[in-house]
């Protein structure tokens, strides 16, 4: 393919990297594993909105949302042309999620290398798939997209040169970042700290009006993205419903102090604070006083202490971290025996990278370079390719003994941990360095996607701990500094380094051999389980001892499913169909809407959904009261037990009853006594009222 360059007019040919056609080919396979086979009934909560915005109903008005309205309303356009088709708005999540795979492996690339960003990108994706609740188009990955396009952007503006575009690459970039806004409300913090640090990074080059100017251009990119939305929530006269929505679904989470006491108590701890101030101190220390040479050997014998010492905390916080998430006794961390013994293991690692720095050193390398650039993707893709299809020759017992005793879960949550707060320590890091030196560890793509993506997971942890579903950026960028960082080790001249094959080859195999680990982990789990939530569990692929179907359901085609689901679903959309008429209410609780979708049949209440973190107790007070005063024809109940039901009342209401239990009384007083059982499967069961008396068993 040929194209043109602007500004030499020479033709240039464009050349597709082998890396970028392998990292496409492992996207396919490793989802080819697992997303034919995620259909829980908790599937459908945005397919009902949509067809409900279709129907006529007006949102914020006729149907409560807790979410803004751009998500609803991409859902709701293309519900006009596939319908209730939900595995055609799965192909659509993996298109976009592709997307986002090329944005981030484009950004890597400004630091690292072609083979280093393959391998880096890839694990960032299987860590991000490896959450046992990943379906691809949810709303949480489509704020991810607009995250990373609106970084994307933001970057292409702040290394223009020219002040035209860098204006319309901040507009756009704003423009992301408003609709990811009217997509979910959380993004104006994000929209607030890149205002902020638009300006002062043009304000550290620039007078401080040039400075506002760029501010200005991100802003209005943010404001004429909302623009559609606040025309038409005013045109519809839903503008004060849909504040009313917004503004009552924020205490779903809990009171504000509660809100992020409970952050700091289960997210936050010592020995962050003691980081952020030792990597302060060391920027500090680095500002060499050239006018006395004792205050320059104090200096540098501080700067070493203090790295020093910054080394051994940071590798302490990994311990803990870890140990803290794979539930160890961390009890222990305060005896001497725990501490001697992590002092030496940290003194085992330093010693063993400066000697393989120095043997490394001397060894007079061959001219194999050339050959190792063109066959290294080759083998790299072969390994994560293999890496993948492993499980596949593995019997069932092998794979659910490594998925039910190995605790796979809690191992990989605590590196996801690890990531997470490595990465936020060094954002710290790099806005320290920027403020004192005016430069960037990593540069400056580096550093806006790092920043953009640490406010993305840190607003995750209001509802929740850190977990899979937004760390796909965090940990590219994490894996391709440990790979930066292993190389450097060798000699500061880049040339000399890029030839050193030997040193690669075997700094970087433990780090390769720890992501070829955790592919394998995540592709056994999603065999075993494609996607759990509270008792709900989608049968993997992988089992050996279960028979598979493509679904015969409308709406259903295309996925494949073990039989004794297909046969549950099957059951109760008939039951639907065959007891129910189109006019008539199905209510179902909490947010297992599938069935709705699949018969399209209302749900009857204001809140299609009264799961706890998004229904306001207020509105579930009121409609359950609706319900007592209107009972449905038919009542779809997903039992959670008392366990589960006291476990979110203590996280999302700080122990206190949730207006939820109004609709648990309506099931426990009503339907249990004056509806009858049609059909119960694992903790879903189907009630009718009791003018038909045909029951089914």
């Amino acid at each position: 393919m040929i194209i043109r360059s602007r500004k030499a007019g020479r033709m240039k040919r464009l050349k597709i990297e082998p890396q970028l056609c392998f990292l496409l080919v492992c996207f396919v396979v490793l989802h080819i594993v697992y997303v034919q086979a995620v259909i829980p009934p908790q599937i459908g909560w945005w397919n009902y909105y949509a067809w409900r915005v279709n129907s006529g109903e007006i949102l914020y008005k006729d149907i409560f949302c807790f979410l803004p309205p751009y998500y609803v309303y991409l859902y709701a356009f293309l519900y006009k042309i596939f319908g209730n088709l939900i595995i055609a708005y799965y192909i659509i999540g993996l298109i976009i999620r592709w997307i986002e795979v090329c944005v981030v492996y484009s950004i890597t690339r400004s630091f690292a290398s072609k083979n280093v960003s393959f391998v880096c990108t890839f694990i960032g994706l299987v860590l991000q798939v490896s959450y046992m609740m990943d379906i691809p188009f949810d709303y949480n990955q489509m704020i991810q997209f607009y995250v990373i396009m609106g970084s994307f952007f933001c970057v292409k503006a702040l290394v223009q040169e020219e002040e035209k575009f860098a204006n319309i690459y901040l507009a756009v970039s704003g423009a992301w970042l408003g609709i990811g806004l009217f997509s979910k409300q959380t993004c104006v913090v994000i929209i607030f700290f890149a205002a902020l640090g638009i300006m002062i990074f043009y304000l550290q080059r620039n007078q401080i009006t040039y400075a506002i100017k760029k501010m200005v251009a991100f802003i209005l990119g943010v404001f004429l993205a909302c623009l559609p939305g606040l025309i038409g929530l005013v045109v519809q006269g839903s503008f004060k419903d849909f504040m009313n929505c917004i503004t009552s679904s924020m205490t779903v989470k809990g009171d504000f102090g509660g809100l992020w006491g409970r952050v700091l108590q289960y997210q936050f701890h010592f020995l962050e604070v003691v980081i952020a101030a030792l990597i302060f101190l060391l920027l500090l220390v680095k500002q060499r006083n050239k006018k006395g040479d004792c205050l320059k050997i104090f200096q540098d014998s501080a700067r070493i202490i203090i790295k020093e010492v910054y080394y051994f905390v940071m590798f302490l916080l990994i311990i803990y971290r870890s140990g803290q998430i794979i539930q160890t006794e961390t009890g222990n961390i305060t005896s001497y025996s725990f501490v001697l013994n992590i002092v030496l293991v940290y003194l085992l690692i330093r010693t063993i990278l400066v000697c393989l720095q120095k043997v490394v050193n001397k060894v007079e390398q061959k001219n194999i370079a050339e050959y190792s650039n063109k066959l290294s993707p080759i083998i790299i893709g072969f390994v994560l390719l293999l890496s993948i299809l492993i499980p596949y020759c593995m019997n069932y017992q092998w794979k659910s003994n490594i998925y039910n005793q190995m605790s796979l879960f809690n191992l990989k949550r605590g590196l996801i941990n690890v990531i997470f707060w490595l990465m936020l320590m060094v954002l710290i890091y790099q806005i320290a360095q920027f403020i004192f030196k005016q430069k960037i560890y990593g540069g400056i793509k580096v550093f806006i996607l790092n920043a953009f993506t640490m406010c993305l997971i840190g607003l995750g942890m209001i509802s929740s701990v850190v977990e899979e579903y937004n760390i796909f950026p965090a940990a590219v960028l994490f894996f391709a500094m440990i790979y930066n960082a292993a190389f450097s080790h060798m000699k500061k001249n880049k040339e000399e380094r890029k030839r050193c094959i030997l040193y690669k080859a075997v700094i970087g195999l433990p780090i390769t051999a720890l992501i070829v680990i955790c592919i394998f982990i995540t592709v056994t789990e999603k065999q075993v389980v494609a996607y759990t939530w509270h008792r709900w569990d989608s049968i993997g692929l992988g089992r050996d001892d279960t028979n598979y179907v493509y679904s015969m359901v409308d709406g259903l085609e295309g996925y494949k499913i073990d039989l004794e689901t297909e046969i549950a679903y099957e059951t109760i959309v008939n039951l639907i169909e065959d007891y129910t008429d189109e006019d008539d209410i199905v209510y179902q609780f909490p947010n297992i809407p599938l069935f709705n979708v699949l018969t399209e049949r209302k749900i009857g209440t204001y809140a299609p959904i009264h799961y706890f973190d998004v229904c306001p107790d207020e509105i579930a007070i009121a409609d359950a009261e609706k319900l007592e005063s209107n009972p449905p024809e038919m009542v779809i109940w997903c039992e959670f037990g008392d366990g589960l039901w006291d476990h979110h009342e203590a996280y999302f209401r700080d122990g206190n009853p949730s207006g939820q239990r109004a609709i648990r009384d309506f099931y426990q007083n009503n339907v249990q006594k004056n509806y009858k059982k049609l059909y119960e499967y694992k903790s879903l069961s189907v009630w009718l009222k009791n003018n038909i008396n045909d029951v089914v068993g």
